[in-house]
């Protein structure tokens, strides 16, 4: 409901669960019935990139302000969907014309998929939300609150919507205090109002857990950290590498007894993208090389030794940086799992009991009215500490 008090861009929220039937896609509309009073639109994902401009391009013409990518399998991303994700603006050619179309991108984006692989560069742009249901068929379960759920927040959408902007409201009138959260990047204006009203209120940060979430999904260090060991091994801790050397030495000859060149081979095949036992191409390798050039991983990074001159190709060394593993990311404690409350913001989440005092003191006696809804006072009553919420709010899960 804050897209429009802000200029900025808006992340990608990721619903994921481990089981079908944990609720993901019910959660999703539950927001969009909250917000619009009707139904999400709702679109596949295309792997393509080329195809998902295109869809991208019709969505952004249609006007649609939410947008669900459902039942995501597989690994989520591409560069069209990054793109989308850092514009304000979208310009594409018309399908079958020589058209070109140039349209606002105002579109909060969901997604929702069973323990979803994300692609590096999209997990940067996503808030994950995660699900989980010890439960073999959790579509079987029963002794909700609310059975219809959907019904009831169709009921009682007045009192939820005027949940949201009394936080919100409360926040920009105490002048959006900081709340020395971690950066987020190109997301930075929904950091400082959305996430930053939600911490100001007392609510957990939508992004606690976001640096396990990275760490899942970043497959592209994994490969980096296998190569870089794998050099090691090879005996490339001191002396620099000429790719097409390097790969007609691996695959002259594929020894069996061979573990360390077997493992070096795999390193490399995986570190590309082929299929096991497949030889890059020595531009497949190099260009791979160059996307990751001066990446520091595991304390190693990779460059090109200009001092050295070879005339079929350039020299390649490891190098020593500084490990940031420590500090690069948001971590959860050390030990801790994935706690599946913490992930991402609840749908609608009442204020503590009795209302946050250190938050709302200023307004013993304010809450945000919508004049449109009827009978807005039976959600948000003043109290000697503050803004509370009347009790059928808590039953919410």
């Amino acid at each position: 409901m804050g897209r429009y008090a802000f200029d900025g861009l808006t992340p990608l929220f990721l619903a994921v669960a481990n089981v079908r039937g944990s609720g993901k896609t019910l959660m999703i509309q539950v927001i969009s019935r909250i917000l619009h009073g009707g139904d999400i639109s709702v679109f596949s994902y295309a792997r393509d990139p080329d195809e998902m401009r295109k869809r991208i391009t019709s969505i952004a013409i249609a006007g649609d302000s939410m947008v669900l990518l459902d039942n995501l399998v597989g690994v989520f991303g591409n560069e069209a969907l990054n793109r989308a994700l850092t514009a304000t603006s979208w310009k594409d050619r018309l399908l079958g014309t020589h058209d070109i179309v140039d349209v606002p991108l105002k579109i909060i984006w969901y997604g929702t998929g069973n323990n979803t692989t994300v692609e590096d560069d999209l997990a940067r742009r996503t808030v994950p939300i995660r699900l989980e249901v010890m439960e073999e068929h959790p579509e079987d379960r029963r002794g909700f609150t609310h059975p219809n759920l959907l019904a009831w927040v169709r009921s009682n959408r007045p009192r939820l919507l005027e949940a949201a902007f009394t936080i919100l409201v409360a926040y920009c009138q105490a002048g959006r205090p900081t709340q020395n959260l971690t950066p987020f990047g190109s997301f930075s204006d929904w950091s400082e109002l959305i996430r930053g009203a939600l911490v100001w209120a007392g609510l957990p940060d939508p992004l606690q857990a976001r640096g396990e979430f990275l760490a899942m999904s970043d497959t592209g260090s994994d490969a980096l950290r296998q190569l870089i060991a794998a050099l090691h091994s090879y005996g490339y801790s001191t002396s620099g590498f000429v790719v097409s050397s390097l790969l007609a030495d691996l695959y002259s000859s594929t020894d069996s007894n061979d573990p360390v060149g077997a493992a070096m081979r795999a390193a490399i095949e995986e570190f590309c993208g082929c299929a096991a036992g497949k030889k890059p191409s020595a531009r497949q390798f190099g260009n791979k090389l160059r996307s990751v050039r001066r990446r520091v991983c595991d304390g190693w990074y990779l460059d090109i030794d200009t001092s050295q001159k070879n005339r079929i190709g350039s020299v390649w060394r490891l190098n020593r940086g500084t490990s940031g593993t420590a500090n690069s990311r948001e971590n959860t404690s050390a030990g801790e799992g994935i706690n599946p409350e913490a992930l991402g913001p609840p749908i609608v989440s009442p204020l503590p009991s009795g209302g946050n005092k250190d938050c709302f003191s200023k307004y013993q006696s304010q809450h945000f009215e919508i004049s449109d809804f009827e009978e807005p006072d039976e959600f948000c009553e003043s109290s000697e500490s503050g803004v509370s919420v009347s009790p059928p709010l808590k039953e919410i899960s």
